[in-house]
């Protein structure tokens, strides 16, 4: 859901698989976390907002520095779990890289990911990791918060967003987070996230 206000936009999700008919395609495809397989993942519920603003005055900001939101960027990946094609890591790595390209040569502190727990999802991370290995911190911090409170759908972005942005806030050595998350489907997205100094951010306005 995206609603316009004066000075920007809320954007967010809200999920809840609480029925059977929602739940059977993963049923099916053995994904629930159970006695059973051990290779699954708990269903969560919840919601996720969050208010995007152009103006440096409207912003949150915490000991001087607001949280900037780099464009987002999109990927497509065919070996999805409704696909026959074989998983290559392709849209995951195109979103990836299409977020990390305004940053220039930055080094990313952290990654806030979507995967919970299977490891079609684990996969995945590795491949990007691997693929984008230069871009990572030597320290970098890995976080798939969907392990402790279940897969939330589609609040799983914001979600993502609120949490990185939070951390963000309070490491002081950590500059910029990438946050990506991945659907069944195929659909991918990322984007990062960059500490700036209010005052930095004033000037680059009035320029």
């Amino acid at each position: 859901m995206v609603t316009h206000y004066p000075d920007g936009i809320v954007i967010g999700g809200s999920d809840c698989p609480n029925s059977y008919p929602r739940l059977e395609v993963p049923d099916q495809q053995h994904r629930l976390l159970s006695l059973g397989p051990c290779d699954g993942y708990a269903p969560g519920e919840g919601a996720a907002f969050i208010a995007l603003t152009a103006s440096a005055e409207n912003a949150m900001v915490h000991n001087g520095q607001v949280i900037q939101v780099r464009a987002p960027a999109l990927g497509e990946e065919v070996g999805h779990w409704f696909s026959d094609e074989p998983y290559r890591g392709e849209g995951l790595d195109q979103a990836i890289k299409g977020a990390l390209g305004p940053v220039s040569d930055a080094q990313i502190d952290g990654i806030y990911s979507s995967a919970n727990g299977e490891r079609y999802w684990a996969k995945e991370m590795g491949v990007v990791q691997i693929r984008n290995n230069d871009r990572w911190q030597n320290s970098v911090r890995v976080v798939h918060p969907a392990e402790y409170y279940g897969d939330l759908g589609c609040a799983t972005a914001p979600a993502l967003i609120a949490l990185a942005s939070q951390e963000l806030f309070w490491r002081a050595n950590h500059k910029r987070y990438l946050v990506y998350s991945s659907s069944d489907a195929g659909l991918r997205g990322a984007v990062v996230l960059e500490k700036q100094s209010l005052s930095c951010l004033d000037e680059g306005d009035r320029e």
